[in-house]
């Protein structure tokens, strides 16, 4: 007797499994991984949690994110966008360097070690949760002695130059075409344990609305199909020891608006 209930248990399951799968069109849901949290220095029970997100062959968008030991979990981009587009394909990064979550009201220690549970909310997977570990607290000092680094090693010679074009590509996608002055793209650099800063080398990031979409290391790359809307294609210069490259105005970047129609 027991066979016949097991196989229609699974029979269950399985068409469960079916209506959600069609409900999302026959795509796969987004993944997340290596989900962190650092407590934020000098604000008490207040945190910033990072993760990477895997989208399959449709985009995504984050709306939200909640954890039953905080008080709120908030989107924190440097555009002011509340809400994150995933293209389709990708495997963006929540990274202090661009969109994060802030975890305010944490309830107790922020231990290393502690792992805290996220939930965050897509507009096409749904609800999707991970254990986030927490790490050392952020270091406020750490940028400032990088480029203290960068300063160091000196470089006579100008500083590096950027410029974007965004042409359509094949199945929806964006083709990203970069024109650099005074520099070199340096992808072995860039992966060692300890980079080492050389004046003129680097990599780029670039970024959909703040959200990190990738590292660059060549001028022509791709980001995946969108849904309808406008959005602020940014990529920015940065040193072997993951720094950003400045000139007289700023950060070394190239920024446009896409419009997907």
């Amino acid at each position: 007797m027991r066979t016949p209930l097991v196989v229609a248990f699974l029979a269950i399951v399985l068409i469960a499994v079916l209506v959600v799968w069609r409900s999302m069109g026959g795509q796969t849901p987004v993944t997340l991984s290596n989900a962190k949290v650092q407590a934020e220095s000098g604000a008490e029970g207040t945190a910033m949690a990072t993760l990477k997100i895997e989208a399959g062959a449709a985009p995504d968008v984050l709306l939200s994110a909640s954890s039953p030991e905080a008080e709120a979990v908030a989107i924190v981009s440097p555009t002011g966008a509340t809400r994150l587009t995933i293209p389709a394909g990708s495997a963006p990064s929540l990274s202090s360097d661009g969109a994060f979550l802030r975890l305010s009201g944490v309830d107790g220690a922020l231990e290393e070690g502690r792992l805290i549970p996220l939930t965050l909310e897509f507009a096409r997977s749904g609800k999707m949760s991970v254990q986030a570990r927490v790490g050392a607290e952020v270091d406020p000092h750490a940028m400032h002695r990088a480029m203290a680094a960068m300063a160091e090693a000196g470089g006579d010679g100008p500083p590096p130059a950027l410029s974007m074009v965004l042409e359509p590509a094949a199945d929806g996608a964006t083709r990203v075409r970069l024109t650099v002055e005074n520099f070199t793209f340096d992808r072995e650099a860039a992966e060692v344990e300890t980079p080492v800063h050389v004046p003129g080398r680097g990599h780029g990031h670039l970024y959909l609305d703040g959200l990190k979409l990738q590292r660059v290391y060549a001028p022509e790359l791709t980001i995946g199909a969108l849904p309808e809307g406008a959005y602020t294609v940014r990529v920015e210069l940065n040193s072997n020891n993951h720094m950003p490259y400045r000139d007289e105005a700023g950060p070394v970047a190239a920024e446009a608006v896409l419009e997907v129609e």
